[in-house]
């Protein structure tokens, strides 16, 4: 029997739509990571700040599954690596309560938990969803590697395309349905419906990202090719992206094989390396567009 948490989609529960695995071990020694994050959003680089200051250090992979619920979209992530309880505490927003769930360590703030299930694996998302990965754990609940009802979801992650040494970086995959529909559209999917997607994004030289759909009819797959090559042809238009001198991050190959689309992007060392300039570039600029606070008002 494999230790709990080497395998981390094990412990997802049945009946999500969507999973992501990342090997958070492969950035860690990745040249390009730090400019990464030093790009993310304030609210993100804030919230990964509450790990401390060598959480790349100490985390070695994490899972993310997603579904549609009753009230939008939910989601529950595992996390492993060395990760003491104050770090996970601050994983949740709000003023944390210490308990437990069934002998485990658990935190709570309102409607969210993270949960330790082991000692270097922790579950963190709602309280309910939390739960039933505790179930999965005890052997309660199936797991998507194992429920029946999830052989469209292992299929799809199936279809993800290998590196060309060791696995991806990032690996996902997802089914039919509206999480998936909406973020094709949101692409110029005009609303195609791929019974499954699957995401493979390599890192070394520089990053690969190859995206695999795959569709109802052959017609279906030449068709969204077009769709999305003349969306990508809209992008590069743009002036925004013209006058930064973006248009060639959207040079995506396209191949259209049976009832199958792949979409492969590369992005060597050297761009890479000359993007990350620019965007650091461009957000120093508009950080210096921003108006001065006004003057405090003297007493």
């Amino acid at each position: 029997m494999r230790p709990l948490g080497e395998d981390l989609v094990a412990l997802v529960p049945t009946g999500a739509e969507l999973v992501v695995d990342l090997d958070v071990q492969q950035l860690r020694v990745w040249d390009a990571t730090e400019r990464l994050l030093g790009l993310l959003p304030p609210a993100a680089a804030a919230r990964l700040a509450r790990l401390g200051p060598h959480w790349l250090n100490e985390i070695d992979s994490v899972v993310v599954a997603a579904w549609r619920g009753q009230h939008g979209d939910e989601t529950v992530a595992l996390l492993r690596g060395d990760l003491d309880d104050d770090k996970l505490s601050a994983l949740l927003d709000g003023e944390a309560e210490r308990g437990e769930l069934y002998g485990r360590v658990l935190y709570t703030a309102g409607s969210q938990a993270v949960l330790r299930l082991a000692p270097r694996v922790a579950a963190l998302g709602s309280a309910v969803e939390v739960r039933r990965v505790a179930d999965v754990v005890r052997g309660d609940l199936q797991g998507v590697r194992d429920a029946r009802a999830d052989q469209r979801l292992r299929e799809a992650l199936g279809h993800a395309p290998s590196a060309r040494s060791g696995r991806p970086a990032l690996l996902g995959g997802a089914i039919g349905g509206l999480l998936l529909n909406e973020r094709l559209d949101a692409l110029g999917g005009a609303g195609r419906k791929p019974a499954w997607g699957a995401l493979a994004v390599a890192v070394g030289d520089g990053v690969d990202v190859v995206l695999a759909l795959g569709l109802p009819t052959p017609a279906d797959a030449v068709a969204l090719r077009g769709e999305l090559d003349r969306a990508l042809r809209d992008l590069r238009a743009r002036p925004v992206v013209r006058l930064l001198g973006l248009g060639e991050l959207f040079d995506v190959a396209s191949l259209a094989r049976d009832r199958e689309l792949r979409l492969a992007y590369r992005l060597g060392g050297s761009r890479l390396d000359a993007f990350l300039t620019r965007m650091a570039q461009g957000r120093l600029a508009l950080e210096a567009m921003k108006p001065a606070p006004p003057p405090p008002v003297a007493p």
